[in-house]
């Protein structure tokens, strides 16, 4: 229960931004994130572009930055092990103002 708390403070204080808006503001790439999801079963939860993107401003806040801008999201259904599988990707950024 702690880790799902804490995962939701952690995305909580992260802000989305597009590429406009990052330039415009006084921003350090802190680093790079990506995340996946594989649903293995048909009957299992279906992958959620949501749910990645929670996952990458975790990522983010726990590289140090505030702010991400997503840069990509995609949804495979031929992937060998997975009935289907979403990857997004995304930069990380600290904002200062």
């Amino acid at each position: 229960m702690q880790n799902k708390a804490e995962n939701s403070i952690r995305a909580g204080v992260v802000k989305e931004y597009s590429e406009g808006e990052i330039w415009q503001l006084n921003a350090a790439v802190v680093g790079y994130v990506d995340a996946d999801y594989c649903q293995v079963d048909r009957m299992d939860e279906k992958p959620s572009q949501g749910y990645l993107m929670t996952k990458l401003k975790i990522d983010t806040q726990r590289l140090g930055g505030n702010g991400v801008v997503f840069q990509a999201c995609g949804l495979q259904t031929t992937r060998a092990s997975c009935y289907a599988y979403m990857t997004c990707k995304g930069t990380a950024y600290m904002v200062t103002n």
